[in-house]
């Protein structure tokens, strides 16, 4: 922490506010809803929480924050100002309080209060156009009589490393100048009537109410409805049971996020729900777009029947007296025709049926047959759990208590118990468990076995019809399924499936059938951002080691077609996931240690835009296929029941076994459809858009990086294009990843002088490269010296118009051509 820190926090303990510190929006200082805040607790601070340099201030003392959780548009929150300042006694409620900006057009407003309350909050609202999976927006009072902190001053959020994305701003004062004496004093009226206004406001510009969400003055809504039949679709791309999700809550400090397809079928935001433990260990879903709190079913509050509630415990206090022998624990079947096993035999069974794994001290016991790569429970949890089996030696000569023997401790004790390196899934290896690098390790990997017989493979063929109309396209990527089906543990190119401005045209539904084809415990889910590193669970990879397919759900948002690092950035990024070949990776698993497996993971992606993707025209990882259109509710009704028929299933992959494979490799570059090329110039950034108009209108088939710059900047001005900072550094690097180098290192030709300046030359073509590099030095600098005669009518081209020409050479039809105008015009 450094001094400018402390001195703020001590300034805002003397304005009479409560400041916290915080690493971002969260404050991570144990008790701080109840930590007195001192100046000598605040030295400390500089001591012990170096770490937490970001300021938080504690709601109390009359303070009240007005939170607008609205992130739209500013149109819309400048309404909703416009008609606060309508109420009687906060005309000038924008001009007094204090402003704080987070993420988007969220603001809080920090004010005082004349009568303390816990929370005063309107209905979710869902903008026009959106669905509740899509942000919802809500506007919040707090009034200091729960525990309630907000993020001040520094770091809003964080990436993966921990660098700042996102800092805090004011609008004008803020606390560390402003006692916290001269804010606005409201009543808990106007708060309440601020709200309805709010409200009342979003609903008049075509915002629609959350059904299942509550306005007034209340805490968190507590719903009892979740059940054990329930599966949770988790941001990291795991699907879990309810007694799963139970078990990675509780105790855990990792951030766990699911969808809220558990109770809405349809909904695939997989941030939408965060999950975690109450202060008794109990398990709870916050779903966002209600603000409601789901709990599990049988913690629901019932009226006592004190005579059944006596009969209970009667119950259990006999079973208790109970010798521990008669308790059969689930873990496993230890008895033999109804008769209990002894300590040696039991023994005998851990021995055939569990592993030991030293390198996962925390889950270092491990079923031999388990298909959960996480599976695995402490040692001190594996002896309680086959504590009821231990036996009393006998006396010894000398008498005195008998030694308690223990199975677990036989099994520990037994060179015959396996020690393995750890569980992998590796469609490649025999099971239940394979050696490789002179270690053992437990194979989860099952192949899916179908069965059953009659089924139909009809509908599921007009489905892939329906879904990817395009004969040549479909007929790839029924190969492409074909052999992942047979060869599971062969990743293959990516697969980008794009309905452009188009939903609902079934990718989830083949998702749906992958999943039955390849077990879904292969299957994950991954949210878009989470697949093109955007997001802080995107350094977690634990998916590239245990799944053979990878779903990414569908993005609905387009990238910003100027952000020249972030799309390097991201297509980097991509190239670190996607393989064709099964490589070997570094497994970053959250809470335990790293490790390296060789990963079978292929992907499909579902997006809804063309520029979702930053794909170069070089690409050789990913095909892109166009989706079809819509279709009626009855008819996804029959491909559902089709998909659930376990025989049509196997039929379907008797098919795709029959699929002939001549001219498919997985290692060879997938063919480049319509849709990828319009992809790879979709999601061009405005640089490099700039780079190859001034390659392409270069008069010299060679030129140099500072021609190449000056080119780039007349276009840029004309054109209204938008570049990076600093972005003259970024065109020597375009000129090696796209041009070709002329001249002899260290020798002939390498640096040609122009204008008294040594360069080097860039050609188009590697033929031009080379011509130059032998040919006389005299042609290669006359060459270049004639980028910089060009006519000066050449270079006053109307604005647009460069782009027109080099749109139209290479092939782009209209619509392409004025949706490149649009996106560069702004």
């Amino acid at each position: 922490m450094d001094r400018t820190t402390k001195e703020l926090r001590m300034t805002l303990l003397e304005n009479g506010y409560t400041p916290l510190p915080n690493l971002d929006k969260r404050c991570m200082l144990p008790k701080w809803p109840t930590v007195e805040v001192t100046p000598e607790l605040i030295n400390t601070w500089d001591r012990r929480n170096k770490r937490f340099d970001a300021t938080g201030l504690r709601v109390q003392d009359g303070l009240a924050v007005i939170d607008f959780d609205i992130d739209h548009d500013e149109e819309t929150m400048d309404a909703i100002v416009e008609e606060i300042e309508k109420i009687p006694g906060l005309e000038e409620l924008s001009q007094t309080a204090l402003i704080r900006f987070g993420k988007g057009t969220k603001e809080a407003w920090f004010v005082q209060t004349d009568e303390t309350f816990s929370r005063i909050h309107s209905r979710n609202w869902v903008a026009p156009g959106d669905s509740e999976d899509d942000a919802t927006h809500m506007v919040e009072c707090f009034g200091g009589l729960s525990p309630r902190q907000f993020g001040a001053f520094g770091a809003h959020s964080r990436g993966p490393d921990g660098t700042v994305l996102r800092n805090y701003t004011w609008d004008g004062p803020s606390p560390a100048d402003t006692p916290k004496r001269q804010l606005p004093t409201l009543t808990k009226k106007q708060f309440s009537k601020l709200v309805d206004t709010v409200s009342e406001t979003l609903k008049a510009r075509g915002f629609t109410a959350v059904e299942r969400s509550t306005s007034g003055e209340n805490d968190t809504v507590r719903v009892y409805d979740l059940t054990e039949d329930m599966v949770f679709n988790m941001a990291d791309g795991r699907r879990l049971t309810l007694a799963e999700l139970r078990i990675a809550a509780t105790g855990g400090r990792e951030e766990l996020r699911c969808s809220a397809s558990w109770f809405q079928p349809g909904a695939q935001n997989r941030t939408r729900c965060l999950v975690g433990t109450t202060k008794k260990e109990n398990l709870f879903v916050w779903e966002s777009a209600a603000c409601q709190t789901h709990m599990e079913k049988s913690l629901e509050p019932c009226d006592l029947d004190l005579d059944k509630v006596s009969a209970e415990l009667s119950k259990l206090q006999d079973r208790s007296n109970e010798s521990f022998r008669n308790v059969l624990l689930p873990a496993s079947s230890l008895s033999d025709g109804g008769v209990t096993l002894g300590v040696h035999q039991v023994a005998a069974q851990l021995i055939r049926d569990y592993a030991l794994c030293p390198s996962q001290p925390s889950a270092c016991c491990v079923p031999i047959e388990s298909r959960d790569p996480n599976a695995g429970v402490s040692l001190q949890m594996f002896k309680v759990q086959f504590r009821p089996y231990a036996e009393y030696g006998e006396v010894g000569p000398r008498g005195g208590k008998p030694s308690l023997v223990h199975p677990v401790d036989l099994w520990l004790a037994s060179k015959d118990k396996v020690i393995v390196g750890g569980l992998r899934t590796r469609p490649d290896k025999p099971c239940p468990t394979f050696s490789e690098d002179g270690a053992t390790f437990i194979n989860t990997y099952r192949r899916p076995e179908f069965d059953c017989t009659g089924g139909d493979t009809s509908l599921g063929l007009e489905f892939l019809e329906h879904l990817v109309p395009n004969r040549e396209e479909r007929t790839w990527f029924l190969q492409w399924l074909s052999f992942k089906y047979q060869n599971p543990h062969i990743p293959g190119p990516a697969i980008v499936m794009v309905a452009h401005q188009k939903f609902g045209t079934g990718r989830g539904t083949l998702f749906k059938l992958l999943e039955h084809l390849l077990d879904y415990r292969y299957v994950r889910h991954l949210s878009f951002d989470t697949f093109t590193g955007k997001t802080y669970q995107s350094q977690y990879n634990e998916f590239l080691a245990n799944a053979v397919l990878v779903c990414v759900d569908e993005s609905s948002e387009s990238t910003d077609a100027s952000l020249f690092r972030t799309k390097r950035n991201t297509y980097e990024h991509l190239k670190e996931l996607v393989d064709p070949s099964p490589k070997r990776r570094e497994i970053r698993v959250k809470g335990r240690d790293n490790y390296w497996a060789l990963s079978p993971t292929s992907f499909i992606i579902a997006t809804n835009h063309l520029d979702a993707l930053p794909l170069p025209d070089n690409d050789r990882r990913f095909a892109v296929l166009e989706n079809g259109g819509t279709n009626d509710e009855a008819y996804w009704k029959r491909v559902h029941e089709w998909i659930d028929n376990p025989s049509n299933c196997a039929a379907f992959a008797h098919h795709l076994s029959s699929i002939e494979l001549i001219g498919y490799s997985p290692y060879s570059p997938p063919p480049s459809f319509r849709a990828k090329t319009r992809m790879a110039d979709a999601a061009k950034s405005d640089i490099d858009r700039a780079f190859e108009l001034a390659v392409k209108l270069m008069p010299s088939p060679v030129m140099t990086v500072d021609q190449l710059a000056a080119a780039m900047r007349r276009a840029r001005d004309e054109d209204d294009l938008r570049f990076p900072p600093r972005w003259d550094g970024l065109v020597k690097r375009l000129a090696e990843r796209n041009l070709f180098r002329v001249g002899e290192i260290r020798g002939r030709n390498s640096l040609p002088q122009i204008k008294g300046k040594r360069a080097p030359a860039f050609a188009r073509t590697q033929s031009d490269a080379d011509n130059f590099t032998s040919g006389p030095a005299k042609v290669l600098r006359d060459s270049l010296q004639a980028n910089d005669q060009v006519d000066k009518s050449e270079r006053s081209i109307h604005p647009g118009r460069r782009l027109a020409q080099l749109m139209t050479a290479r092939g782009a039809s209209q619509q392409q051509l004025m949706q490149t105008r649009n996106s560069t015009s702004h």
